[in-house]
């Protein structure tokens, strides 16, 4: 059960690192605009929070591989991070109309945040099938 159970973590993890690289936009303005930043605090927050798109999503396919609960952390930060800049952690969910009634004003905050909470769900009742 360990291993269905981390192997499930890796492919979740690979698919969270392939939504958030077609989004080379966020990732590298840091690099590709220095001057821009650190003029304030907010933008050091926010370039911060640039890197750390695409950093998190490494880090928990890291965690997964190596079956450490880092992955966890590093995953349900990812989807605040991408909650921030707007960005679904499904891959191409951006692209699709969805009509959600009174919350169809924020479908990505309601998306990702569904993705969090499984996450954090399937931390809790995974640490049984964990050890």
């Amino acid at each position: 059960m360990r291993r269905i159970y981390w192997a499930f973590m890796v492919v979740f993890s690979a698919v969270l690192l392939l939504s958030a690289i077609p989004w080379f936009g966020i990732y590298t303005f840091p690099m590709r605009y220095p001057t821009v930043f650190f003029s304030d605090w907010l933008s050091v927050v926010d370039s911060l929070l640039q890197l750390f798109f695409i950093i998190l999503p490494i880090m928990a396919l890291i965690g997964a591989l190596r079956e450490r609960s880092y992955f966890f952390t590093c995953a349900f930060m990812h989807t605040l991070v991408a909650s921030y800049f707007g960005v679904s952690v499904i891959y191409g969910l951006n692209r699709i109309p969805l009509d959600l009634g009174p919350l169809n004003a924020h479908p990505i905050w309601v998306v990702n945040g569904v993705v969090a909470i499984t996450i954090l769900v399937v931390h809790t009742l995974g640490r049984g099938a964990a050890r």
